[in-house]
């Protein structure tokens, strides 16, 4: 069962981590059919027809986020051309621990406080486990994450332009 406090068995190793299981635990998690679809077009690269998806904010913000998480820089810059929400794709930038794609979303606009439950319910809950597997945690500050990632990079661009030391601290407790 899901806890809200890591085990003593907690053992994540930072540097071990990589973005595809982040995508294989949340890709079939999405409410609807085409939110599942162009979260993993966009995970995977896959190009879509921006003119379409630009009067639906939602399903552009989904695609944005799996762009980011994909890492796809070229992709990203065209989700928020096109006005995806950077605060999701800073999400995805966190997870896919690419600076760049932080920086990118944050000169954007994105909420460097954004808990992983104020971008929708569509991440899930959860923590990581004692096999390594990342489960999303309800209410913690995208901070955090960076902080139980060990990634000091993004720890400190997301510092550096507004995230609360707070919400750093805590992650820190699980590293």
């Amino acid at each position: 069962s899901q806890t809200d406090t890591p085990t003593s068995a907690h053992t994540y190793v930072p540097g071990t981590y990589d973005a595809s299981a982040v995508y294989t635990q949340i890709k079939d998690r999405f409410q609807t059919e085409a939110e599942k679809y162009y979260f993993q077009a966009g995970y995977n690269g896959k190009a879509v027809d921006f003119d379409e998806l630009k009067n639906n904010k939602e399903l552009l913000s989904v695609y944005g986020f799996g762009v980011a998480l994909g890492g796809h820089v070229e992709l990203s810059i065209k989700c928020l051309v096109y006005g995806a929400d950077p605060t999701f794709g800073l999400v995805g930038a966190v997870f896919a621990q690419n600076p760049v794609l932080v920086i990118l979303m944050l000169d954007k606009g994105a909420n460097p406080n954004v808990s992983v439950l104020g971008v929708g319910t569509l991440l899930g809950t959860g923590r990581f486990f004692e096999d390594n597997t990342l489960f999303f945690c309800t209410g913690d500050d995208i901070i955090n994450f960076a902080a139980i990632l060990g990634n000091e990079e993004i720890v400190d661009i997301l510092l550096s332009l507004g995230a609360d030391v707070d919400g750093a601290l805590g992650g820190a407790a699980y590293v």
